[in-house]
């Protein structure tokens, strides 16, 4: 009940650990009301907060706060809280004591500074946690604090110990923060691991902004206590929430936790804590990740119960959403194995739900930060809208979408992906390079995927636009309503309808074509419609001709031009009359997704032909702090806009510049090289290869995040093997100006043959600059220097042809060929290091000459020559140079914890640091390896941390399980029984389901006193893993409860032993969608007395079970068989009313022993769910079925 929980946290609050802070709070007169007293160091006296709860019985899922404050509260003290305070929405009472601390903190705050807000955060241990218990100690060892509100019992306390040790055995260090020990009381879980044990090229932590030594940090939390994962998965509103952040430290402070949770981006920048110290931040991918963990886990968890992988289960997700159960069908295809990448290390293919033991418990924080880790590390492999696995056959560094539209809209619209504007600003020829590329492969027609999905629009007749020379006088239109005049000066349209409605919005584009005359035409957005007929436009844009482009904005030509005053010849300068010039006016209103292919190719480079170039880009970007290139609106058209960001949001390579431009005036002569020093790129400043003057370098990576390590795993075996002395080499790959927007989103690879396969199958390479050069197809491609019309206008590069410089395994006699081409085919072989432009503008370009100061030593044989000379390498072109090619030390596998599910690695035992799980960089400047940490470490046998006053298992071999008991196993007659036909249906996920639940009740009965479980099945009559047959006995052990006879059996038991019989004989019949529908059970012998005929036991006349847990409404496809029998074996000694046997006159036995039929047990189970309005499962026609046959 919503208000009954309101009230269990108001009281929980109230008796509880509450900050220093808060005193006094106390139960408002209202309903859903409260206040309390709050103390800051900047106010005179405690200031009373008045708190309200908007809708009581929407708490605490979607509830709202109402806070305000009294007459005597000083105005700064409400001031604080109407601008400051974070969004209360669905947040606890505890969580919003945090919510109004963060509000104060701004008090007297001007300039945004949050020095209260640092004062919280410092590095300080004892604010690292609340609970000062050591993890690993027994809860019954521990002193009992007295202020933190309803302590949990010490059964739930070690479940929750346990599910952290699991995770710390796994490799993860695990801290818990504030209240994980205390009932129902908000709390966080923090599980991290170092980033560079995640297998992750140092490419793809550079385009990641990762680095090695900092933690990747998942804090799970749970907002009205601590969860098991069986509670989680059969929980039906959020009951968890999770951040995936970046850590310098193993875990973040209780404050930046909820700093984490409670703010938005938006809320930080407005209460000015946006660009405040933070101990953590958010990955480029936290987002999705947060989204795919809280909605899809515990249903995939769900799956994976039926014996799915991770593959299957969210193969099986996306296939059936929107689907009922009863139409959702479970192939093979989803039980496939799942497919280990070698490549990656233990801890990213780690499973633990597939390594657990059978019904042991489950670790919701190790199996979250697995999945997340999948994700994450794995995120390439995946669709970041819809998480839907992507082909395998495109390897890239950087993680996209799927060919869904509906996706690429999303990606766009949310914001996923690199900022442009902060790759303008600091990676300006970057950002040229790709557009370049993008507008060769579509001016040449390869261009196959395109940016649908993004509304974009351009003009009906945009295919003129690319004609060259483009058209500069046209006919008057047929449709004589768009010819309109404008005055090119003041930048006004007059219609000529003045009657008519506008045709036109603030903020469409249009396009302007001079009818007569030799002016271009101009592109540009409405301004202003409020003086209709007279318009205003922006600024007008007009796109040129090929012409050199200054990069400082002086431009010999006429570039992509934005001019307030871009008159045609003839008209008058500012402040004189106008001049008016009929043009034919036209909207951007041709939807592009409906174009075909080629026209979309025309529409894409029209698009591009209005873009300014990057360094106008550049320079408004830096004009104004903070500014977005998003609103540069009078300059940039949305379609434009989109197109942009579309092409560097689909590169999936990482590309860094290595040369910068040269001062204005230097003509890039006798200067020493400027490299990029952004503080989030740390390559060394000698990065430049020399030998290769004339050409724009950059450093180039592509490739899956883990190519890097299977590329060096390529090299040592090889090295090995050969007993190489140089372990690499490298070598030039040419290729098609055009053909190099696909290389770097889909990788190299030799799908498709450009220039003939002679050598064989592979990807083709030269020690020889200009053989490779040949493969550029410069002059075949572009004869008469028509280059001009593959290039983007507005480029201040002007590319004309592309290398890429690529590292090989150094093993030319096993390469498909090694005279006249190096031809690669294992692509594994191959990582690319460089990436050489040939440009226009070589007056722009700074150069630098001298030879890197640490050279990398090249294989003699296999140096590859530049244009005149063997090119020199810096040493961190490659890292094989380091490797030692000697056979390694074989690694100890001895103490292994990974090896020894039953051992514990403890921490250093501090209670001030319960979870000092790793000892890897928090404590020392170097981190320690795995192997010497364990070796230092404390084990612990967790069997032997048994609760105070639990009982131990029994492990004595000899005990009689049935001494207690006066059920006898082996005595029922099977062949009697009145059973169904053995179903003829059967799927994998379900047979391992059944066949896992069938070994844990096995289990438990070979080790558990009979009387105890009381129950039995004989596994040797088992003959249909869908069709079991259970007996249940001893109910006897059940009293009536009478004060004058305390060992009164209950009536049940009484009418067994008059009949002679020592159990109730059960069937249990599983349909093809178990566990996803309950089993059916049915009484099959003796017969029992019906509700009418006095008898209860929840038994139905027909013989089945009325019990809404075995109907749909009650089912949860996490419960297992045992907990079935034993709430099925308490129904029936239930004495409300009690259960009795259909017994003769006079004793002697059951009136009718052949049992109950199938048909009246289908019909009575029926009639059953119709009385209480549950509902059917699906598989009950399969027991219908089955009845048919057998009657």
């Amino acid at each position: 009940m919503p208000r009954k929980k309101f009230m269990q946290d108001l009281e929980l609050a109230r008796t509880a650990a509450k900050p220093d802070d808060i005193h006094d709070l106390e139960r408002g007169e209202d309903d859903g009301t409260f206040t309390f007293l709050v103390t800051n160091p900047k106010l005179p006296k405690p200031a009373k907060i008045n708190a309200m709860v908007t809708d009581v019985s929407s708490y605490p899922t979607s509830h709202e706060y109402m806070i305000f404050t009294d007459d005597e509260t000083p105005t700064d003290v409400a001031q604080a809280i109407n601008d400051h305070l974070p969004s209360t929405d669905r947040k606890s009472i505890v969580e919003l004591f945090s919510c109004i601390r963060i509000a104060l903190s701004k008090l007297g705050s001007t300039d945004g500074d949050d020095s209260e807000m640092e004062s919280e955060d410092d590095d300080d241990p004892d604010d690292y946690d609340l609970n000062e218990e050591f993890v690993n100690a027994p809860i019954h060892s521990l002193p009992v604090r007295k202020t933190t509100g309803r302590f949990m019992s010490a059964i739930t306390s070690n479940r929750i110990r346990r599910d952290l040790r699991t995770a710390k055995e796994a490799g993860f260090r695990v801290a818990p923060l504030e209240f994980i020990f205390d009932e129902n009381m908000p709390t966080f879980v923090s599980i991290s691991c170092k980033v560079k044990k995640l297998g992750i090229s140092h490419e793809a932590m550079k385009a990641w902004q990762l680095k090695p030594n900092e933690y990747l940090v998942l804090l799970i939390r749970y907002p009205s206590g601590y969860k098991t994962a069986e509670q989680l998965q059969s929980a039906s509103g959020a009951a968890f929430d999770v951040r995936l952040r970046v850590c310098d430290k193993y875990k973040t402070s209780q404050q930046d936790a909820l700093n984490a949770f409670l703010l938005t981006q938006k809320e930080k920048e407005h209460h000015g804590t946006a660009n405040s110290p933070s101990q953590s931040r958010d990955t480029f991918i936290s987002g999705p990740i947060r989204d795919l963990i809280v909605e899809r886990l515990t249903k995939l968890m769900t799956y994976r119960d039926s014996g799915m992988t991770w593959t299957g289960a969210e193969a099986f997700y996306m296939d059936n959403q929107g689907t009922s159960s009863k139409h959702r069908t479970m192939d093979d295809s989803y039980f496939k194995p799942e497919s280990i990448k070698t490549s990656y290390p233990d801890i990213v293919n780690a499973d633990h739900l597939a390594t657990k033991r059978y019904h042991s418990a489950v670790s919701f924080p190790l199996v979250a930060m697995q999945f997340a880790l999948r994700h994450f590390v794995r995120c390439t492999e995946f669709c970041l809208i819809c998480h839907r696995q992507l082909p395998g056959d495109v390897e890239a560094l950087k993680p996209y979408v799927c060919s869904n539209r509906l996706c690429l809209y999303q990606y766009m619209s949310l914001g996923f992906g690199p900022s442009i504007d902060h790759e303008i600003l600091t990676q300006p020829l970057v950002i040229d390079l790709l557009i370049s590329f993008c507008y060769s492969n579509v001016a040449s027609g390869q261009l196959k995927d395109f940016p649908d999905g993004l509304s974009l629009t351009v003009p009906a007749s945009f295919a003129e636009f690319s004609c060259k020379p483009p058209r500069k006088v046209i006919q008057a239109p047929e449709d004589d309503d768009k010819v309109v005049k404008m005055d090119f000066n003041s930048r006004e349209v007059i219609l000529k309808d003045s009657g008519a409605p506008c045709p036109f919005r603030v903020g469409d584009w249009v396009t302007c074509r001079p009818i007569k005359g030799d002016a271009d035409s101009v592109h540009c957005r409405i301004a202003e419609t409020m003086y209709h007929p007279v318009l205003r436009v922006g600024e007008l844009v007009k796109v040129p001709e090929l012409a050199v482009v200054d990069p400082y904005g002086t431009r010999s030509g006429t570039a992509a031009q934005s001019t307030k005053h871009m008159a045609p010849k003839g008209t008058l300068t500012p402040g004189e009359a106008p001049v008016w010039t009929e043009v034919f006016i036209e909207r951007y209103d041709q939807d592009f997704d409906n174009l075909g292919e080629k026209e979309k190719r025309d529409a894409i480079k029209f698009l591009l032909d209005t873009l300014p170039s990057v360094t106008e880009m550049r320079d408004y970007l830096q004009l104004v702090p903070n500014r977005e290139l998003k609103s540069w609106i009078d300059r940039i058209s949305p379609s434009a806009s989109s197109v942009l960001r579309w092409i560097v949001a689909s590169n999936r390579a990482c590309i860094v510049q290595v040369d910068e431009l040269a001062p204005q005036g230097s003509n890039g002569k006798d200067i020493p090289a400027l490299f990029q020093k952004a503080a989030d790129i740390d390559f060394n400043k000698e990065e430049r290869v020399s030998g290769m003057k004339g050409w724009m370098q950059f450093r180039f990576a592509m490739g899956a995040p883990d190519k890097e390590r299977r590329f060096m795993q390529a090299v040592r075996e090889t090295s090995r093997r050969l007993n190489l002395k140089y372990p690499t080499a490298f070598a030039w790959h040419g290729s098609a100006l055009s053909n190099w927007h696909s290389i770097i989103r889909e990788g190299l690879h030799f799908k498709k043959t450009s220039n003939g396969r002679a050598y064989g199958h592979g990807v083709y390479h030269s020690h020889d600059y200009n053989v490779s050069l040949g493969y550029t197809n410069f002059s075949r491609a572009y004869p008469n220097d028509t280059v001009s019309l593959m290039e983007w206008p507005s480029s201040i590069l002007q590319i004309t042809m592309a290398l890429s410089l690529n590292e090989l395994v150094n093993a030319p006699n096993e390469y498909v060929s090694r005279n006249p081409h190096l031809v690669v085919s294992d692509l594994d072989w191959i990582q690319t290091r460089y990436l050489f432009v040939k440009i226009r503008n070589k007056d722009f370009m700074l150069e630098s000459e001298i030879k890197p100061s640490n050279a990398l030593p090249q294989d003699p044989t296999m140096t590859p020559r530049g244009e005149v000379e063997p090119i020199v390498l810096p040493a961190s072109a490659t890292k094989a140079g380091t490797l030692n090619v000697t056979p390694l030390k074989r690694k100890s596998n001895s103490h292994s914890a990974s090896t020894h599910g039953k051992k514990s690695l403890r921490g250093i035992g501090t209670r001030d640091d319960p979870m000092d799980l790793d000892n890897d960089g928090d404590r020392s400047s170097q981190a320690t390896d795995d192997e010497d940490r364990t070796a230092l470490i404390d084990v612990v046998d967790i069997e032997e941390e048994t609760t105070a006053g639990a009982e131990k298992p029994i492990k004595d071999r000899e005990i009689d399980l049935f001494s207690e008991t006066k059920f006898r196993p082996g005595q029922l007659d099977f062949s009697s029984l009145p059973k169904m036909p053995e179903p003829s249906y059967a799927s994998i996920g379900t047979s391992r389901r059944l066949q896992a639940d069938f070994k844990a009740l096995l289990k438990i009965q070979q080790s558990t006193p009979a009387h105890e479980i009381g129950w039995y099945i004989d596994p040797s009559k088992i003959d249909n893993m869908y069709q079991w047959i259970v007996e249940l006995h001893s109910f006897d052990q059940f009293k009536l409860g009478d004060p004058q006879d305390p060992n009164k059996p209950i009536p049940l038991a009484t009418d067994m032993e008059k009949a002679g019989l020592s159990s109730i004989v059960l069937e249990m019949r599983f349909g093809p969608t178990y566990p996803y529908s309950p089993p059916f059970v049915r009484v099959l012998r003796p017969r029992f007395l019906g509700f009418r005929e006095g008898g209860g036991g929840h038994v139905t006349i027909g013989g089945a079970l009325c019990m809404e847990l075995l109907t749909n409404t009650g089912w949860s496809s996490v419960s297992s068989i045992e907990s079935v029998l034993l709430q099925v074996r308490l129904a029936m000694a239930s004495t409300e009313p009690p259960a009795r046997l259909n017994l003769r006159p006079g004793g002697g036995g059951v009136a009718r022993s052949s049992g109950y039929g199938v048909g009246e047990a289908v019909e009575a189970y029926r009639r059953a769910c119709m009385m209480h309005g549950w509902q059917v499962p699906e598989d009950l026609v399969w027991v219908e079925d089955a009845a048919g046959e057998g009657r």
